[in-house]
């Protein structure tokens, strides 16, 4: 442990603007979102980030992550396999913002808040029904909202809910780093043959049954599914895996993600609405947006009304909108608006949001006060 020490010695000091995003984590290789977006936010804007994995996820760069790794500039991953006892002793005399995004960091928080000067940040990034169940669910997230100095919500419904608790929750949605987006390809072509595409999690909230009927009816258009199947949706996918018309990949890792973008001539978030999925602000909605693409969406109440997203709440208002995603596809003006439209939901604009407020209410300097006033 001495190595791990010597390593946090010399990478931070009192100077340094300090974000942890603490264990349990989301793994920095699995799907790259919110977590990992605003961690590269936040470094841009000066910040030293210490994001903490663990062995759990046995894919690269998480499972090979032994004390401090620098992964990128001023972004280390962190694991000392201690839950963050050799990190807690070592930055004692720095002021640190606990980015909390998940009710089960309650522990490791707490070694931390006992020891350190700190702040912390409750980003409610789901809704509770999201999360797998266990007993202390509710006493965690109760005491992070009771605890934190700056409470986020990333959708309409959740900061609703939050508010009964905290009337200082702020709103911050998804966002994109436009930046990844801007080598997307894109093809001409006809109702036909085209292509609609789906990349992320594939998993109870699908609605496999109505690609099947589209797919169905239309077997000149090709439907490209890529992620990792969630086991309760395995027979599903290899129903619809017997429809020539649709296809289903292994997920891709992040930077793979525009080279398949390109494929698509319109993307697709066919989600059913339920408990989850009217709490989610969804990150590829604005990743197909930087990528030029038109999306055809079911009415998910983050994502009606947001530009180039065409919505459906019938199999047949899903067709009339592929029909006029396929006329707009070809018009390179509305196909450029869709990526100016973009940058005004970047990753960091969000951030100047969030620091903005930390910043009005001390966060940055340190002297955060409890419940501050936006």
């Amino acid at each position: 442990m001495e190595q791990i020490s010597n390593q946090l010695n010399e990478n931070f000091n009192s100077k340094d603007k300090i974000i942890l995003f603490p264990s349990p984590s989301c793994p920095w290789g699995y799907l790259f979102q919110r977590p990992q977006q605003l961690a590269r936010a936040f470094a841009k804007k000066g910040f030293k980030v210490i994001y903490m994995v663990d062995t759990s996820f046995t894919y690269a760069p998480d499972w090979y992550v032994r004390g401090l790794n620098r992964i990128e500039e001023s972004i280390f991953l962190y694991n000392d396999g201690l839950g963050g006892k050799v990190l807690t002793e070592n930055l004692r005399n720095i002021y640190t913002i606990i980015w909390q995004y998940w009710p089960h960091q309650n522990s490791v928080i707490e070694q931390f808040q006992k020891h350190h000067n700190t702040s912390l940040v409750y980003d409610c990034i789901d809704h509770l029904t999201t999360f797998d169940e266990y007993p202390e669910i509710m006493s965690h997230h109760s005491k992070a909202l009771e605890n934190a100095d700056v409470v986020i919500a990333t959708a309409n419904s959740i900061k609703k809910e939050v508010s009964k608790w905290r009337d200082d929750c702020l709103l911050i949605q998804n966002g994109v780093n436009v930046e990844d987006f801007k080598t997307v390809l894109h093809k001409a072509s006809d109702s036909d043959s085209i292509t609609l595409g789906y990349y992320g999690a594939i998993a109870e909230w699908f609605d496999y049954e109505l690609i099947k009927q589209v797919a169905i009816l239309r077997p000149n258009w090709n439907f490209i599914i890529v992620g990792e199947v969630y086991p309760a949706c395995i027979i599903q996918v290899r129903e619809l895996s017997k429809i020539s018309n649709i296809q289903f990949l292994p997920r891709v890792t992040y930077s793979e993600i525009p080279e398949l973008l390109g494929q698509f001539d319109i993307a697709l978030l066919p989600f059913k609405i339920n408990e989850i999925t009217r709490n989610t602000s969804p990150v590829k909605i604005f990743e197909y947006m930087a990528g030029g693409k038109i999306t055809i969406s079911s009415s998910l109440p983050e994502v009606i009304g947001l530009h180039g997203v065409l919505t459906y709440d019938t199999q047949e208002e899903m067709l009339k909108q592929i029909h006029n995603a396929i006329t707009l596809k070809n018009d390179e003006k509305y196909v450029n608006s869709l990526k100016l439209e973009a940058i005004n939901h970047s990753w960091i604009s969000k951030v100047d949001l969030i620091l903005k407020h930390m910043t009005d209410g001390g966060m940055v300097n340190g002297s955060a006060p409890k419940n501050t006033d936006f």
